[in-house]
């Protein structure tokens, strides 16, 4: 069953799809472009047929992120990335929201293939980038441009929700312990509580800490194996149930911080300190397997060269210069060679 059943399929399609399958890099997808933009621009007798024409290349191009290998989801978005740096007004296009959402839900990480496997990594940064480009010096009032805008915004906001990666630093690690959780305790005179350390009723408290510590185990445990469970390539952060399990086990956390504080001796101290151990051990794991969203070629994504395997050659200036610059080195090279220490690393055998 092929991919385009049921739908308009001309040339267009044809095109995408030599476009797709036979490139291997930017540069040859960039000779079929003034054709493809012909047929859907020039060759319309019809706003019908224009509106039509716009709707089958964007269709086209979505199967290929939906239905590809990670060639081909790259080669498709190389494609439409070509499509909107030129300008061109293809409105029913660029907000067809079917291609809208699976560039969305690719964007965001929380999207699938057909084969129900989460998307590479690095085809979710490339796809983030392609947003940013596309939204960059334009307006948001510009309706041509609203569905990319749409995406740019649920972008912003995932990245501001309070789901970031602690990546650098560890940042979980400079929690306070819950000033707000008070326990039972014993009314005294001692000179701890004058500095804010009372001393608990441990025969009120043995339940409730009891129960901290199997939450702390258990939060700990469901934190590991929803990390376990995360598609090759997929972000800790991008993930809702893990990102979920690591906010609720960072703040049993510091109930427990807030019990170290005030246990200080007795059969509870052991299993509060190992309490802790396995939620710290947790949220690190979490910490590793995040994208460090504060670096921007990391997020966005600058991996092109992965899938092209071809490259155009340089300009002929470009190349001399280029050869002049490889026999200057040579020319230094040699001259090392002659008169430093016959064991150096610069010398040939």
């Amino acid at each position: 069953m092929g991919f385009f059943k049921d739908h308009q399929h001309t040339a267009i399609t044809e095109i995408v799809q030599k476009c797709v399958a036979d490139s291997n890099s930017e540069y040859d997808l960039e000779e079929y472009l003034p054709h493809l933009i012909s047929l859907i621009k020039d060759e319309a007798d019809t706003k019908y047929v224009y509106v039509n024409n716009q709707l089958e290349c964007g269709r086209s191009i979505r199967k290929f992120l939906k239905y590809g290998n990670q060639k081909k989801q790259y080669m498709a978005l190389k494609l439409l990335n070509l499509i909107v740096m030129q300008d061109l007004r293809f409105m029913e296009m660029f907000n067809d929201s079917k291609l809208i959402d699976r560039l969305t839900c690719i964007a965001l990480g929380t999207g699938v293939d057909s084969s129900n496997a989460a998307y590479d990594l690095n085809i979710v940064k490339l796809t983030r980038k392609c947003i940013m480009n596309w939204c960059n010096n334009r307006s948001f009032e510009d309706k041509c441009y609203k569905g990319f805008f749409t995406i740019l915004n649920k972008l912003k906001n995932k990245n501001t929700n309070g789901t970031r990666a602690s990546r650098n630093g560890l940042q979980f690690l400079n929690d306070s312990a819950d000033s707000s959780f008070y326990p039972n305790t014993i009314n005294s005179n001692n000179p701890d509580d004058r500095y804010g350390i009372p001393i608990i009723d441990m025969s009120k408290e043995a339940p409730r800490i009891r129960l901290l510590i199997s939450d702390a185990i258990n939060s700990s445990v469901a934190l590991k194996n929803s990390l376990q469970m995360l598609p090759q390539g997929r972000s800790s952060t991008e993930d809702e149930q893990a990102t979920k399990f690591f906010v609720e086990a960072r703040n049993i956390r510091r109930k427990v911080l807030r019990y170290l504080q005030l246990v200080t001796s007795g059969e509870f101290l052991g299993s509060l300190l190992n309490a802790n151990d396995q939620i710290v051990e947790a949220l690190t794991k979490y910490d590793e397997l995040a994208v460090d969203e504060d670096d921007s070629s990391n997020y966005y994504g600058d991996s092109d060269s992965e899938y092209e395997t071809q490259k155009a050659p340089p300009p002929p200036q470009q190349q001399q210069q280029q050869q002049q610059q490889q026999q200057q080195q040579q020319q230094q090279f040699t001259t090392r060679a002659d008169f430093d220490d016959p064991f150096g690393d610069d010398n040939r055998i």
